[in-house]
């Protein structure tokens, strides 16, 4: 089933039109010319190693390093696996903009009465992703805590009572921010959900984005396995312009992403700049000048 927010991505879904797929629902995933896999594998990173995780039938693909597992001890399923980020690419294999994440989690109705979480981002390559996180009081679930973890901006899905993508509302996370985390058993996963009710998360607008769900194996290129596959799309290039950032390809910036859902079963990350072919390291000099350039500009956007 599509649903699409407003009229967005417009691009994106004239780049799957000209891919000559049947429907806008099917997603040629394997195909390097169209999506590139920009999924952090659960043990990449110099002290940043996740539980490990609790694999399950259906494994595919060309070995997708997230597909078919969850974070141990949380309870495995396809209706908890977060499968990965694929990044769209355009005709030279550099990334365009459109971001998608997929996964068997049901975005809409949750699933065992566990809802969906943020999409969290980090502009500023210091995010703390993968390790268990002390926090005071820790020891239930869906505790506000401080916003230990580096994220930089938190992205809240919506949708209408029909089930149809209103958009993406985008908070800026201030210095003095909360967030809500998940069981303590999941420590790895945190943070869920941004606190919205803190003065210190501030709106900053609204983005669209889509949402496919019920996709087969087949829909998603045989890519990954488990039967079901839900994808939502956004725009990275949406989220710079909102907040001020540059989409400059030799100026953006190198984009950590987070998401789980309120439990926590299932932690994915994902890294990408524009303009970058997925997987390989932008140039150094690229990389100085664009950390020095955006530098002042986040300071100055989410210290102000």
């Amino acid at each position: 089933m599509k649903v699409l927010a407003k009229f967005g991505l417009m691009a994106f879904l004239g780049l799957v039109l000209a891919s000559g797929a049947a429907s806008a629902a099917t997603y040629d995933l394997d195909d390097t010319t169209l999506y590139g896999d920009v999924t952090i594998d659960d043990n990449t990173g110099t002290n940043r190693i996740f539980d490990g995780g609790d694999s399950f039938p259906g494994r595919a693909g060309r070995g997708v390093v997230e597909d078919g597992e969850t974070e141990a001890p949380s309870a495995p399923g396809q209706e908890w696996d977060m499968e990965g980020f694929f990044a769209a690419v355009d005709g030279a294999g550099k990334v365009s903009g459109p971001i998608l994440m997929v996964g068997g989690y049901d975005q809409i109705n949750g699933e065992a009465g566990y809802t969906r979480g943020d999409i969290f981002f980090d502009f500023t390559n210091d995010a703390l992703y993968g390790v268990d996180i002390p926090v005071p009081g820790q020891g239930g679930d869906n505790l506000i805590v401080p916003n230990i973890y580096g994220y930089d901006v938190a992205a809240r899905i919506n949708f209408d009572s029909s089930g149809s993508a209103t958009g993406l509302d985008i908070y800026k996370l201030l210095p003095g921010s909360t967030v809500n985390v998940t069981f303590d058993v999941n420590g790895t996963s945190n943070p869920w959900r941004a606190n919205t009710a803190d003065s210190n998360v501030v709106l900053a607008g609204s983005v669209v984005f889509s949402y496919d769900e019920g996709l087969s194996d087949a829909d998603v290129g045989g890519e990954l396995g488990g039967g079901s596959h839900n994808v939502l799309t956004f725009d990275l290039n949406d989220i710079l312009i909102l907040l001020g950032l540059p989409t400059d390809p030799a100026l953006t910036p190198d984009v950590i992403m987070h998401y789980t859902m309120e439990c926590g079963n299932d932690s994915l990350m994902g890294q990408t700049t524009l303009g970058n072919v997925p997987g390989v390291p932008e140039p150094a000099s690229v990389a100085l000048l664009g950390l020095g350039v955006l530098g002042l500009a986040l300071r100055r956007r989410f210290v102000a």
